[in-house]
């Protein structure tokens, strides 16, 4: 459906069935990171990506490619690798989400933390009607909103599958740059949101109103400066992911 080639619906089709696996616990993850930011910690979500991150780029390099002779700083040996190509980075990809997911989980239900979960208080696994309610309320927006961005990219995606290989690695690079400079509004976004959490939480809405309006300042000077560096640095950008010129 999505209009792709022969030679990458295999390959593609096995990543995502690997990629399933480490799923349940990226969800776990990113529930619990974002508990950890409303609560004001936001080192404890930094350290867990920083973690996933590192696992999934070193069991990328690992994983994907064979056992090999490689030089570095003039030193000659054998680096280890189980060749495994495209089904390496899925299993590096699911294994990152997995760990991340089980330390988030380690962390919340340990007693030293304030906000720690316990599932022996009275009550605890009884659903509270209220807070369902509120929840259900603040999610089904936001579930409605990212399956409206991922059906437009879905449709993008298959319009440029249609012009081949090439095209399709192209624009999959072009993301993966573009999303640096997404970076810094990501920050902003989940600044603001803990910010203004806290402060109507502390009954302060004046507060709330200072944070808005000061981050959003700052935040719209900073994706200014990262959007004229996209559109300065993009050939170096892209040489960065691949060498293929066609690309």
């Amino acid at each position: 459906w999505m209009g792709a080639g022969p030679d990458i619906i295999d390959a593609a089709t096995n990543y995502n069935l690997i990629v399933s696996a480490g799923r349940i616990f990226i969800l776990t993850s990113m529930t619990l990171n974002s508990a950890f930011r409303g609560y004001g910690d936001t080192k404890t979500p930094m350290i867990l990506n920083i973690i996933m991150n590192v696992i999934n780029v070193v069991g990328n390099y690992l994983l994907i490619n064979p056992t090999r002779r490689i030089t570095v700083f003039g030193v000659e040996f054998t680096m280890i690798g189980a060749g495994w190509g495209v089904d390496g980075a899925a299993a590096a990809t699911a294994l990152g989400m997995t760990v991340s997911g089980v330390m988030a989980l380690v962390i919340a239900f340990k007693k030293s933390n304030p906000y720690h979960i316990s599932l022996a208080e009275k009550g605890a696994l009884i659903p509270d009607k209220e807070i369902t309610r509120q929840v259900f309320n603040i999610s089904f927006p936001a579930m409605l909103e990212r399956i409206c961005m991922s059906s437009s990219g879905i449709f993008v995606t298959s319009s440029i599958a249609t012009l081949g290989t090439v095209s399709i690695a192209a624009n999959s690079l072009f993301l993966s740059a573009e999303g640096l400079s997404f970076m810094p509004a990501f920050a902003f976004q989940m600044a603001i949101t803990t910010l203004v959490a806290q402060s109507l939480g502390a009954k302060k809405p004046a507060l709330a109103r200072k944070f808005l309006h000061w981050t959003m300042i700052i935040g719209s000077i900073t994706m200014a400066i990262a959007t004229v560096a996209l559109y300065v640095f993009a050939t170096p950008l892209i040489r960065v992911f691949t060498p293929d010129q066609e690309v």
